[in-house]
C-alpha cells in the first residue's frame, strides 16, 4: 500500500486488506481485558470503538492520498477520538512502537494539565522518574513552547513540561520483535509501565 496508496490498487487487493485488518483487530481484542485487568479507568470497550479506519482525511490536507499505510488503535476511558489519555498501539512496517499519554488536546484541558504538573510535580515526577519507566520510554515527549507559559514562575520545578503542548511515552519495537510470540505479554508489561503517566494526566 505505500507503493501503491490510490484507490484501484486497494480495490483489487481488498481481501488482503481485510484479512490482515482481521489479524490487527484480533490482536487488540486480546489486549483490551489484559488492559481492562490492571486499568480500572477502562471500561468494557469494544474493539470498534478504539481501531482507527485505514481512509483518510484529506479535505484540508495537501497530501491526496487516499489512505493511511498503518493499522492503529487507541484503547482509553472514552472511543478513540475522546479526550482522555490512554493507550495507543501502531502497526506499521519499520514503524511498530507503543505509546500512550494525551495527544494534542484542547488549550482548556492543556491548561488543566499544565496546572496539574505545576501544583502536584513531586507526584508527577515520581512516575517519570521510575526506572522501568525510563527504561521503557527514556521521557515524556511533545512539541514545545520556547518559554514556560506566562502563568508560572520560570524556575518552577518541571518547567521543561509546563512548556509542552501534550505529553505523549513512545516505545518502538522491531518489526521481529512485533511478530513474534512473545509480544503479546511485552505489550501488556509496556502498557502497564505507562497506567501511572495515564491515570495521572486523566
Amino acid at each position: 500500500l505505500k507503493a501503491n496508496n490510490n484507490r484501484d490498487w486497494f480495490s483489487q487487493n481488498k481481501e488482503r486488506y481485510e484479512l490482515a485488518r482481521r489479524e490487527a483487530e484480533n490482536f487488540v481484542e486480546k489486549l483490551l481485558p489484559e488492559i481492562r485487568s490492571f486499568d480500572s479507568q477502562i471500561p468494557d470497550i469494544k474493539v470498534k470503538d478504539c481501531f482507527f479506519r485505514i481512509n483518510r482525511d484529506i479535505r484540508f490536507s495537501n497530501d491526496k492520498s487516499p489512505h493511511k499505510i498503518n493499522f492503529g488503535a487507541f484503547i482509553s476511558k472514552g472511543d478513540r477520538k475522546g479526550p482522555f489519555s490512554g493507550y495507543y498501539i501502531h502497526f506499521e512496517p519499520e514503524t511498530c512502537f507503543l505509546s500512550g499519554g494525551i495527544y494534542m488536546p484542547t488549550p482548556k484541558i492543556l491548561q488543566a494539565l499544565r496546572d496539574e504538573i505545576y501544583f502536584n510535580y513531586d507526584s508527577f515526577n515520581k512516575i517519570i522518574s521510575d526506572k522501568e519507566f525510563i527504561r521503557l520510554f527514556n521521557r515524556v515527549e511533545g512539541d514545545s513552547l520556547v518559554k514556560v507559559p506566562k502563568q508560572y514562575p520560570a524556575n518552577a520545578a518541571g518547567a521543561e513540561y509546563l512548556k509542552l503542548k501534550y505529553y505523549i511515552v513512545m516505545h518502538y519495537v522491531n518489526d521481529k520483535k512485533f511478530c513474534s510470540s512473545s509480544f503479546p505479554q511485552h505489550a501488556i508489561e509496556v502498557f502497564q509501565a505507562m497506567q501511572p503517566l495515564n491515570h495521572f494526566l486523566n
